[in-house]
């Protein structure tokens, strides 16, 4: 054999070892890794998303900010998106669920919260938060191979850090999946904690029997990792805010369905005047309060509009205050409407904003409020003897109020 044979077949033989060598340093870097997460005590993490998804004839970008505090038994996570933003936060006793935007909340023993809700669409960020240190922490188990990649340097959060570079395809993973994907991880040299991770994916929805093809790439930043830091224990107590409603539960997760409020304080917030001041609707607290949400679209809100009248001529002088909410596109529409029909209460325009604490829900909408601010009455499409029988129970000034038919309801919207 000549030499230039045997130096060629010594060098391809040396290559193949130093592959081997680096797909094996490489995933046991990665385990190593992946055990730094799982016997971590306490930590603290946070994380960007950012998706991108790709179709034929669709695409989108979405973003979610991600943070996660744990110590043991307690914790401390937080997620926003473009779905809504939502916390979770335990004592080691008692667990707190948080809608933020919704100003409302539910409150539970740890051990009663074991059995977890239905997601609602607002804890979707929340669920990804929850989840974040458990992912890094089984991510090297589910691969049997791994390979490194030209080390870099990463810039976070204005500093520049040395980085190992690790990559993953589908073929490295010990399970099949039918999904294709690649996945590159930076991971710092001193600390050993990933920094950022890249997965791009083929992947499809399925609907009924159909495939439809999707491109998913998938990063996530990672601008704090500390494992086994000293945490306040001030991090993991929950006091609410002013505004904030407790829940026995959240609504479920479809998104159509409003959420009923009898029983419960009525949230606080803003509705405007004919001029476009706001107003806070707690500035009517004192004295019972009917709602009505209504359009000058909804056939079923236009024909309640006389039985309605009724009853604002029949508890007016009581002291009982009326007050309606109009869905209208321009707010003068309503009060034209209004005025022409004679009917004299006060009117504020929604523009959206109502719907924010008080769900999303068919028209006509109406809610009574008792003078401390509980509601009392809350339907869609109310029946009127039912709604004059509530007004009676406020007190004995209103129960000449009692009894007289149903309206059908109007859907969400035109």
């Amino acid at each position: 054999m000549r030499v230039s044979h045997l130096v060629l077949l010594l060098g391809l033989s040396a290559s193949s070892l130093a592959q081997s060598k680096d797909s094996t340093n490489a995933l046991t870097l990665l385990q190593r890794i992946s055990q730094h997460y799982a016997d971590a005590k306490s930590y603290r993490l946070n994380a960007i998303e950012e998706t991108t998804t790709i179709g034929e004839l669709t695409r989108n970008w979405q973003r979610s900010i991600l943070s996660a505090v744990e110590d043991r038994e307690k914790h401390r996570f937080e997620g926003r998106s473009d779905m809504g933003n939502a916390m979770e936060v335990s004592d080691g006793t008692t667990e707190w669920v948080i809608h933020v935007e919704e100003h409302t909340y539910t409150r539970k023993l740890v051990s009663a919260a074991a059995s977890k809700h239905i997601i609602n669409m607002s804890e979707f960020a929340l669920e990804k938060t929850a989840n974040l240190r458990k992912a890094l922490a089984n991510l090297a188990s589910q691969y049997q191979s791994a390979e490194f990649l030209p080390d870099t340097e990463l810039k976070i959060n204005g500093r520049l850090i040395p980085c190992h570079v690790i990559h993953l395809t589908t073929k490295d993973r010990k399970r099949k999946i039918e999904s294709t994907i690649d996945m590159t991880l930076w991971i710092d040299k001193v600390h050993e904690t990933i920094l950022k991770t890249r997965e791009n994916s083929d992947t499809y929805v399925a609907i009924r029997a159909a495939h439809i093809p999707r491109k998913v790439a998938t990063f996530v930043t990672y601008s704090v990792t500390d494992l086994n830091p000293e945490l306040a224990p001030t991090l993991f107590i929950f006091i609410p805010p002013a505004d904030a409603q407790l829940l026995d539960e959240f609504p479920g997760p479809t998104g159509g369905s409003a959420m009923n409020f009898a029983g419960r304080m009525l949230p606080i917030f803003k509705i405007k005047d004919a001029d476009g001041a706001s107003v806070m609707i707690d500035s009517f607290r004192g004295k019972p309060i009917l709602i009505d949400l209504w359009a000058t679209w909804c056939a079923p809100c236009v024909e309640a509009l006389p039985k309605l009248k009724q009853i604002y001529q029949d508890a007016k002088d009581k002291g009982l205050v009326f007050i309606s909410l109009d869905r209208d596109e321009e707010p003068k529409v309503a009060l034209n409407y209004l005025s022409q029909g004679g009917y004299r209460w006060q009117n504020f325009h929604d523009d959206g904003d109502v719907a924010k604490f008080l769900g999303e829900s068919g028209i006509p909408r109406t809610l009574l409020v008792d003078a401390q601010g509980k509601v009392v009455f809350d339907k869609v499409a109310f029946d009127e003897d039912e709604l004059r029988d509530e007004i009676a129970k406020l007190g004995p000034e209103y129960a000449s109020v009692g009894k007289k038919a149903a309206c059908a309801p109007c859907a969400v919207g035109k």
